[in-house]
């Protein structure tokens, strides 16, 4: 496949108002985000682009974990975060921790799931979008809500200092599992 660089990010930026992968996941669309980031991740195989990979990887997580698939939403972000670590780049790492919280949650492990999305929250990328707050952050929140106000104490303490790619290596130990 030859695909120029720009018009694959102009199509297919999970970011964009447009974006059928992101708007089918925000709507709780989640078959229709699986066929769109399945196809991503197509492209991306093809073409290289290990960030963007191991994004539509991890949209294929949500997605698999919105249809009730824990074990295939698992996988997913796996993949996605061996991706990310791959890449050498903050930001699928970055993509990838709001949905891991989801799926700690989904395991019952609430603190270290608020935990997570308290460490991926430190940066703008998701701290700032709407995105995550409505597909991730509200979840995370009722959760927090639920919790002794000493634990969420520590717990903000803990996502304030953590190191991003040591968490992130922890994670895939956690759930290599």
């Amino acid at each position: 496949l030859s695909w120029p660089k720009n018009a694959i990010h102009a199509t297919i930026s999970w970011f964009s108002s447009n974006n059928p992968k992101g708007l089918s996941l925000l709507s709780h669309r989640y078959s229709n985000g699986c066929v769109y980031s399945a196809r991503t991740v197509t492209v991306y195989r093809a073409i290289g682009h290990w960030d963007d990979l191991s994004q539509a990887h991890t949209l294929l997580g949500c997605a698999a974990r919105g249809l009730g698939d824990l074990r295939l939403a698992r996988e997913y972000l796996v993949e996605a975060l061996l991706l990310a670590t791959r890449s050498r780049s903050p930001l699928p790492l970055l993509w990838a921790l709001p949905v891991a919280a989801l799926l700690l949650a989904d395991e019952g492990e609430s603190e270290r799931a608020v935990e997570l999305y308290g460490l991926a929250s430190r940066h703008p990328l998701v701290a700032k979008s709407r995105w995550f707050e409505d597909v991730v952050g509200r979840e995370i929140s009722d959760i927090a809500a639920t919790l002794p106000l000493d634990a969420l104490v520590v717990i903000e303490e803990r996502a304030r200092t953590q190191d991003l790619e040591a968490t992130v290596a922890n994670l895939l130990v956690e759930l290599g599992d």
